[in-house]
């Protein structure tokens, strides 16, 4: 007996996210324009204090960068459950019966440290949300649906439900 298995649904959204770079040039471009315009202001305390509060907001973004998250580009939808012969998701069962085909894709889990450059000052862990199970049944409906992963171990839970819709694929292989 299968136990049942629940992720969080991550519902994706493709739109323009500030990054920390682009924060970070502007405010030095706003800097040296300032300086141009009004260089009076800028050799004195007020132009001291910009260029102090410029140095600290770059210490920190270098050292937090490490430590903080992507940021998420959609929002949590729910729960999809698989139970011993199908996947609940939305509220509607399909059963391993009905399905066709099925797709798993485990990319990252939640924290996890993402490997990118040394100079960048994007966020360096991850959210856990690059991963997805992609299903299709009889009437060649398919579905996508973004799956969170907790820990690194947590995609392991779906083993035996894997090894179930195997099983029924050598079945339908066998008539």
């Amino acid at each position: 007996m299968i136990e049942p298995v629940t992720f969080d649904i991550f519902e994706p959204q493709k739109r323009f996210r500030i990054t920390r770079e682009i924060v970070l040039l502007a405010t030095i471009l706003i800097m040296i324009i300032f300086f141009f315009i009004a260089p009076e202001i800028a050799k004195g305390t007020i132009g001291s204090l910009i260029v102090v509060g410029e140095f600290l907001f770059i210490i920190y973004i270098a050292i937090s960068s490490p430590f903080l998250r992507k940021p998420l580009l959609g929002y949590f939808d729910g729960e999809i459950e698989f139970t011993q012969d199908a996947i609940v998701f939305k509220g509607s069962p399909y059963y391993l019966s009905e399905i066709t085909a099925i797709n798993f894709h485990f990319g990252d889990y939640y924290n996890q440290h993402l490997l990118t450059p040394p100079r960048s000052l994007n966020r360096r862990r991850s959210q856990g949300v690059d991963n997805y199970v992609e299903f299709t049944i009889m009437n060649e409906e398919s579905y996508v649906v973004y799956l969170r992963c907790e820990d690194e171990d947590h995609h392991k839970l779906l083993d035996p439900f894997i090894h179930e819709c195997d099983r029924w694929n050598k079945l339908r292989e066998i008539k």
